[in-house]
């Protein structure tokens, strides 16, 4: 539902995964949970000036797709799969594996939480 200039409110039926993330929001390990999944890739993405916080976003967003992903970030399919290599290198993980998508999906999730983020997904 969109509320004011560009925000979006959910109807609490829309919240999804979400609901349950609030419930336990302010918990220490949450934010521990999100330090370990994102900040070694935001520690590199500003060390390097890299874009792969956003690539990875983008990848999730696109159900980890790789041509789409690609064509929304107007780059060779090949290039993404580079950046994809990084970013398994980087956070040590399969990024082939379902729960390492689904784990990093509730980071994008938490992390969007913390900023307010103001749009629906």
């Amino acid at each position: 539902m969109m509320h004011g200039e560009g925000e979006f409110l959910l109807e609490y039926g829309e919240l999804g995964v979400r609901r349950l993330l609030y419930l336990i929001f302010d918990h220490p390990e949450v934010e521990r949970f999100l330090e370990e999944t994102l900040s070694p890739l935001a520690s590199y993405d500003e060390e390097w000036e890299s874009e792969l916080v956003d690539t990875l976003k983008v990848y999730l967003e696109q159900g980890a797709n790789l041509n789409s992903t690609a064509r929304a970030l107007f780059i060779h399919r090949h290039t993404l799969r580079y950046r994809l290599e990084q970013i398994a290198d980087i956070l040590k993980v399969d990024i082939d594996s379902q729960e390492v998508l689904l784990n990093l999906q509730i980071a994008f999730l938490i992390k969007d939480m913390k900023e307010g983020g103001k749009k629906k997904q």
